[in-house]
């Protein structure tokens, strides 16, 4: 069984749980996604500059549907070793990539989030705020993680 970037949104516990029950005698799970790599590393210079225009828009908190969203206190493979399910295994690859502004902002609403009906003037400013912080509009060195994380159920 896969599970991508959504496993930070569903009762992780619970899920384990319900999974285990559903795979295979001698299947496992996989959950791969993108993320931060821990420790995290110092902000690039026009990151601030996007933090900023989220918080101008849509207020401190991160809407998630009808509530808010915060990030969850215990990394997802606290909860796999915690669980039933046995030979946890992990991957990551950390990379670099290079933004341009019109990546950044699609990259941006894709997120559950960020909703163009919510911005208003969101894009334009967001626009020239990073044209400012980064005149060539090619935003380097913000570093991220991909990884897969693995268990079995033996």
């Amino acid at each position: 069984m896969t599970i991508g970037n959504a496993f930070h949104w569903m009762n992780r516990e619970r899920t384990l749980d319900v999974l285990y029950d559903l795979v295979a005698d001698d299947g496992g799970l996989a959950i791969v996604g993108q993320g931060v790599p821990f420790p995290v590393p110092p902000p690039v210079k026009w990151r601030p500059v996007i933090d900023e225009a989220i918080v101008r828009y849509l207020g401190p908190e991160r809407r998630a549907g009808q509530s808010t969203y915060s990030h969850p206190d215990d990394r997802h493979e606290a909860l796999i070793r915690r669980s039933r399910l046995t030979e946890f295994t992990q991957h990551t690859e950390l990379f670099e990539p290079t933004w341009m502004i019109d990546t950044i902002i699609g990259n941006l609403y894709s997120m559950s989030f960020c909703s163009r009906r919510l911005f208003g003037d969101f894009e334009h400013d967001l626009r020239a705020a990073l044209r400012a912080a980064e005149p060539s509009g090619i935003l380097k060195g913000e570093p991220g993680e991909f990884s897969m994380l693995m268990a079995s159920k033996t």
